[in-house]
């Protein structure tokens, strides 16, 4: 009992010593080799031709494997059979005769075969393949047959030359090597390849198509080879990319030319001939493009629960020729909120078109612009839900404007907003930020740039004094708004809430950036820092133009967020989605 239990323990280590499946995965250091066969398509070949051998190496009975290429290659009877070089196993035949040849590993264990080298001539040669006509950017083997005078038939592929009508259109293979005979379609049109063994050849032609497409790849811009699906969060709209690889090696985009399909339209339908759709509730669906019968396949996962609910305000009036914002915040089902204003379908009444019309929305900024005096409806859509809200378009006299904020101080490299109300004849007021036109007497020290939902931004470039204007409705302010911008050096940059931060899928949370100058001088940096999130399946910028500094969890996992300002180095939090 303990004899067999010993050598069973021993052949388990042999086994996994060898990494067994069959044959070797690795290379066998201590089982030892104890015979080598070696076969050979022929036995008998004939004067002027070769066959190629193979060394299959027996390992102690327990496993083996091919060692053509670590064995010495000899013969006998060189004049009769004989190797290009000691380490290539294909063999040539001299003269008619008998030959042995042996194949050696190192150590001394060896094998031999009995090679027999006839006298007969070729009398027919036949050239075969699988295909006679190939697409540009194709390869196939072709093969040439030999039929000899003692009506033997043997492979003669190695031994003829190759030669082809019309390199152009298709090119062969013709040096020495296992890809001998191999030809390439280059071109669209016909030629006709050739294989030669002595005074006999034999001929077939090829026709050569138009690329045709091998393989689909469907993408987004935030999927990876590494990472080839993606999470988006419910009422995302997403673009994917349908790349084909042609035989011809040509990667086109082939977006509007493939059939678009979901598998579970529900949670996203399938995209338009753009590659766009809008996912609508939390599941998972495949998105797959197919063209001429072939299929490219990449998974879409929507968090973020479901939308339950939106709303817009009863009524909104605008004075005509300004603009109003609308700001909307959807409920879900996981109970996290967020702001959906630029995931929903807007529309200005049908009936009443040219009482307003609708900018954006640009990430999450949509304006109502009033056309003309009247009523008309807004309305918002997302996949499941629909609201309205009647807009009133009035035309009062304007009286005055003003600008709350009485001047601004600025640090070079940092920005401030300004914001300019109208007040009208009839006793109301409205922000007319957008609607205004500013502009800085001094744009080397401060310029103005783009409106968002907290007022017109005034960047500072360098250290001086300027004024900004403000014109509106005929009217400019009075008293220009002072602007001071002070030179400081920039010294640290921090993220509050810092270290490790977790988001539930579809929760929009709020970071602010910090500056701290020489001399202790900080300053809220939020809307001039960088913001960027390492992985856009687990987080996202809510809106980077709007709503700087805002992050809203997708896909479980963990990533960064960082902050970017001047020169110096990050200022990363850890973002965590359970």
């Amino acid at each position: 009992m303990r004899n067999l239990i010993w050598s069973g323990f021993v052949m388990a280590v042999l086994l996994s010593g060898c990494g067994w499946s069959g044959t070797a995965s690795r290379p066998n250091t201590f089982t030892p080799l104890t015979s080598i066969t070696i076969t050979a398509a022929y036995s008998t070949i004939a004067q002027g031709t070769s066959v190629k051998l193979t060394a299959t190496g027996n390992y102690s009975g327990l496993f083996s494997r091919d060692i053509s290429d670590q064995v010495t290659w000899t013969s006998k009877a060189t004049n009769v059979a004989s190797f290009a070089s000691p380490t290539n196993p294909r063999v040539s035949g001299v003269a008619p005769g008998g030959a042995v040849l042996t194949a050696t590993f190192p150590g001394g264990v060896s094998g031999s075969f009995n090679l027999t080298v006839s006298s007969a001539t070729l009398s027919f040669l036949n050239v075969s393949t699988a295909a006679t006509s190939l697409a540009v950017g194709q390869s196939e083997q072709l093969y040439a047959k030999g039929t000899f005078s003692d009506s033997t038939v043997q492979d003669i592929t190695f031994d003829s030359g190759w030669t082809t009508s019309n390199d152009t259109v298709a090119s062969v293979v013709n040096t020495a090597g296992d890809s001998k005979g191999q030809v390439t379609a280059n071109a669209i049109g016909t030629a006709t390849i050739t294989a030669t063994l002595g005074a006999i050849s034999g001929s077939t032609a090829l026709t050569v198509t138009a690329p045709v497409l091998e393989s689909i790849a469907v993408t987004t811009p935030i999927t990876t080879a590494t990472k080839p699906n993606l999470s988006v969060l419910s009422l995302s709209t997403v673009t994917f990319t349908a790349t084909g690889t042609y035989s011809d090696g040509t990667t086109p985009d082939i977006t509007s030319q493939v059939t678009w399909t979901s598998s579970n339209p529900n949670v996203a339908p399938p995209p338009d001939s753009t590659g766009v759709t809008q996912a609508a509730i939390q599941g998972t669906t495949n998105i797959t493009a197919s063209l001429n019968g072939i299929t490219g396949t990449t998974i879409l996962i929507v968090t973020g629960g479901n939308l339950v609910s939106f709303s817009l305000p009863t009524s909104l009036s605008v004075v005509n020729g300004t603009s109003a914002p609308i700001t909307v915040t959807g409920t879900f089902s996981n109970g996290t909120s967020r702001d959906i204003t630029g995931m929903l379908n807007w529309s200005v009444a049908s009936t009443t078109p040219n009482r307003a019309t609708l900018t954006g929305p640009k990430g999450n900024r949509l304006l109502v612009n009033a056309a003309a005096a009247g009523t008309t409806t807004i309305t918002a859509k997302s996949p499941s839900q629909t609201a309205s809200t009647t807009l009133s378009v009035t035309s009062p006299a304007i009286s005055s404007i003003s600008v709350p904020q009485a001047s601004l101080n600025l640090t070079a490299g940092t920005s401030g907003r300004l914001t300019a109300t109208a007040y009208f004849s009839d006793g109301t007021s409205q922000d007319v930020t957008a609607n205004a036109t500013w502009t800085s007497n001094a744009s080397t020290v401060a310029t103005v740039g783009a409106v968002g939902p907290t007022g017109v931004q005034i960047s500072g470039l360098a250290a001086g004094s300027t004024t900004i204007n403000v014109t509106f409705g005929g009217l400019t302010l009075r008293i220009p708004i002072p602007v001071t911008v002070t030179a400081r050096t920039l010294q640290s940059i921090a993220v509050s809430p810092s270290g490790t931060q977790s988001l539930t899928s579809g929760q929009q949370t709020i970071f602010t950036a910090t500056a701290t100058y020489a001399g202790g001088f900080t300053q809220d940096v939020t809307a001039d820092t960088t913001w960027a999130t390492g992985d856009a399946n687990i987080a996202i910028l809510a809106d980077s133009q709007h709503q700087p500094g805002q992050v809203i969890g997708v896909g479980s996992g963990t990533t960064s967020l960082t902050a970017t300002l001047g020169n110096l180095p990050q200022a990363t939090v850890t973002i965590n989605v359970p």
